[in-house]
Order: C-alpha cells, then structure tokens, then sequence
C-alpha cells in the first residue's frame, strides 16, 4: 500500500512505524494488514482526523467527560476536581485559572473582546503547566464517563470524530524517550455513573481504536466499577482483538482516583514502543 500525499489525509504522514503497527496486529500477514491499511487511508480522507478541530465537535468538546492530565510546574498533585480556591479566585479576578485536568477544546485566559486560547493542536497549554505521562513516557487521558454525555451529541459521526481528535491529540504529545518517539498512550476510565445508553458510542470509539490505531494502546485502565458493569463488559469483549484486550486491566478496589490510578500505572513493566 502507498502512502497518499499528506495534504490528501489530513496533513499526517505515514512512516515505517505506521506500516509495522498494521502488521503487528495481524501477526505479520501482508494481505491482511494491506487490506486493513488500505480501508484505514480511504477513513482518513474522508475524517482527517489530523485537521479536527473544537469546532468540528461543539457539544463533545463542551464536555468535560474526556480531559487531557496536565500538572503545574512545582505541584505533585494530580486531580480531576474543578479549581482549588486559589484558583478560583485568580478566576474571578479576571487572572488566568488553570486546572490540572483541561478537556481538549477548552478555553483557557483572557483575549481580546473577553475570549480566551483553544486547548487544541499542537501543543497549546497553560504557561508553567506540562503534560502528565507515566514513568513509561505514555501521555495520559482520563475519562470521567460520569461527567460524559454522548447521547448529547450531534450525530454519530460526531463521536468518530471526538476519538479521533483525542487519539491524535494523544499522538502530538509522545515525546522522544531515548532517541525514539513512544509509540503508545495510557487511559483512566473512571466507570462510575455508566448508562446503557453509552453503549453503542462506546462501541463506535472501540471501533475506532481498533480499526484505525492499531498498536496505539499502551495500557486503558478501568476503576470505580459499578455492580452492574459486567453483562456491558461481555459486549465490548467481543469487539476486542487480542491487541486491545491485553491492554485493558481493571484496577484494585483500593484505587479511586486519578492519583491511585497513575501510582498503580507507574509500577507496570509497560511497554510504550511497538
């Protein structure tokens, strides 16, 4: 399979790292990785997923169900909560209020005519903020499903397009570890607060994952699992490929928050290259 021209896609480029992903998921068969290659380039014509943008999914993005780990320069903490006081008040004052956790689409500051910078692609954060990864140099999202409303959004074309957004957001913030870019990401599902009617948009995002970012998934960690999450979890099994399934670790009782989560990630032998 040839690689179309970046502007044809998006402005993505595929490389060698891109071709031994597809053939790893399919234990090396040429025909099998070319045909899925082949579907997944034809997708990326029709989404771009690179050029995606807040504006391309207004109500997903207004959502503070999926957030972007960031931690300030000096701060050990990690939380997923609204701003501390301190903050607040900076806040109200009309200074700039930064949160450790930033859904992407997020406005942030105080520009011209009242508006603020969008927490979009490339790089865009906060001044003395960086970006959360585990030991591993994955980056890291956490999805509060409590705090996710997908049967608010537009269509469903709308919630293809917010996980890929996410997944190529994840992808712009792999750092270089040892003179190589990590390959993978790490993300915290707090499933506390699921509904049944997640269901088919969190089989459309498996599908995503699975068809189109083959080998991206370093480690997805599920905690704060209701009593009656198990007869939804046979559905998503089913959905898995052995790829994805070896990846997913439901989390001790003891761990209850985001900072429990990356303590239990950071003892993990992981690995973050393909």
């Amino acid at each position: 399979v040839s690689a179309p021209l970046p502007h044809a896609i998006g402005g993505e480029t595929l490389d060698a790292d891109t071709y031994q992903r597809f053939l790893q998921v399919h234990g090396w068969s040429l025909p099998k990785a070319a045909a899925m290659l082949s579907k997944d380039i034809e997708w990326r014509k029709r989404v771009r997923p690179r050029a995606l943008r807040p504006r391309h999914m207004p109500a997903a993005c207004s959502q503070r169900g999926w957030v972007v780990l960031m931690r300030h320069q000096g701060s050990g903490n990690l939380t997923e909560d609204e701003p501390s006081p301190p903050e607040a008040a900076a806040a109200h004052s009309g200074r700039p209020a930064y949160l450790p956790t930033l859904r992407i689409g997020h406005y942030f500051g105080r520009g011209k005519g009242g508006g603020g910078r969008s927490l979009h692609p490339p790089h865009t954060k906060p001044p003395l903020a960086h970006w959360v990864y585990t030991r591993h140099g994955m980056p890291v999202t956490y999805v509060n499903v409590r705090a996710w409303h997908p049967e608010r959004f537009t269509s469903r074309d709308e919630c293809t397009r917010f996980c890929a957004y996410h997944m190529e957001h994840y992808i712009r913030r792999m750092p270089v570890r040892r003179g190589r870019r990590v390959q993978r990401a790490c993300i915290l599902i707090s499933l506390s607060g699921f509904k049944a009617s997640m269901v088919p948009h969190v089989c459309e995002c498996i599908q995503v994952l699975r068809r189109h970012y083959p080998g991206r998934l370093g480690v997805a960690c599920l905690y704060n699992t209701p009593s009656y999450w198990y007869p939804f979890w046979r559905i998503f099994c089913g959905l898995f490929d052995e790829e994805i399934m070896s990846k997913v670790h439901f989390l001790p009782a003891s761990v209850s928050d985001v900072a429990g989560a990356m303590a239990w990630v950071d003892k993990q032998q992981l690995h973050a290259f393909l």
